[in-house]
């Protein structure tokens, strides 16, 4: 097993629009707490002990005073090498320039520790063992069990514009909007199903072959490692979730708090 962080990289992806969130800035730069989530993503992979070094993907538009002044930021939070570069268009690609980074600025890493910046409250404990694993098989993520009712569902939500006045079709509420997502047509088993998180960590030339032979765009970089490699779960965080929506920020806020 390796022993020593020296040999492993982190990453925080962060170029994401984040246009779910509706925050108008970047995802990874809307604060939590009053901390940027890309911040408390750095500090839980130096806080984990296992990165000798970090690598922060942000969009690929940053340009200038604007791409500076988030890396001389980064740096003075950072007590580690830390580097910050430009993204890509999709996840899959912004991952792959954090590869190619690391082969050629980290030369002496052989493991990559991929995490999402919004995920920013993972435990550091997690990086750890995901770490740990990885440096054991090779290939490693974070997840947790599925523990609800899973049912497949027909039928998509939709809205409208109806007048307080005129009346309404069947299943719409008082402001003319869908009250229904559809309807369960179906059960799926949730025996061995688990909600794949980050951080997820591999070997780096494992990796990098996994990006190289990639034929459509993946999810998450495990979709792209299966094929080649087994990738070992271990157990996550509820903690461990991923800010997408306004009600997410809500929670996460909420959690911050204490």
């Amino acid at each position: 097993m390796v022993q020593l962080s020296s040999v492993t990289v982190g990453v925080v992806v962060a170029a994401g629009s984040g246009s779910r969130l509706g925050a108008g800035i970047p995802k990874a730069f809307v604060k939590v707490g009053g901390v940027p989530m890309v911040q408390r993503a750095i500090g839980t992979l130096q806080a984990s002990g296992v990165v000798s070094s970090v690598i922060v993907v942000v969009p690929p538009d940053w340009e200038g005073e604007q791409l500076n002044a988030v890396s001389r930021e980064a740096r003075d939070d950072s007590s580690i090498p830390l580097a910050v570069i430009r993204g890509g268009t999709t996840r899959q690609e912004s991952v792959a320039r954090a590869i190619f980074y690391s082969k050629s600025s980290f030369s002496s890493s052989e493991y990559i520790v991929i995490h999402d910046a919004a995920r920013c409250l993972t435990p550091p404990a997690v990086v750890r063992r995901v770490a740990e694993a990885a440096w054991s098989f090779g290939a490693a993520t974070a997840a947790v069990p599925v523990v609800d009712t899973l049912r497949r569902v027909v039928g998509e939500q939709q809205s409208s514009a109806i007048g307080r006045g005129e009346p309404r079709p069947h299943g719409e509420n008082s402001v003319g909007r869908k009250i229904s997502a559809g309807t369960i047509c179906g059960e799926l088993d949730r025996e061995g199903v688990w909600h794949i998180q980050t951080p997820q960590a591999f070997e780096l030339e494992l990796l990098s072959r996994a990006h190289k032979a990639a034929q459509s765009e993946a999810t998450d970089d495990t979709s792209l490692v299966t094929p080649f490699h087994p990738v070992q779960i271990v157990a996550g965080s509820r903690f461990s979730f991923k800010i997408t929506t306004p009600e997410d920020l809500e929670f996460a806020e909420a959690l911050a708090g204490r």
